[in-house]
């Protein structure tokens, strides 16, 4: 799964756990 996409989706923000800032 390498879908490298940043949008200001909240579902792509969650499935996206690598950008979700820690």
């Amino acid at each position: 799964d390498k879908h490298v996409v940043i949008t200001p989706s909240a579902r792509t923000y969650l499935d996206t756990p690598r950008f979700v800032p820690n």
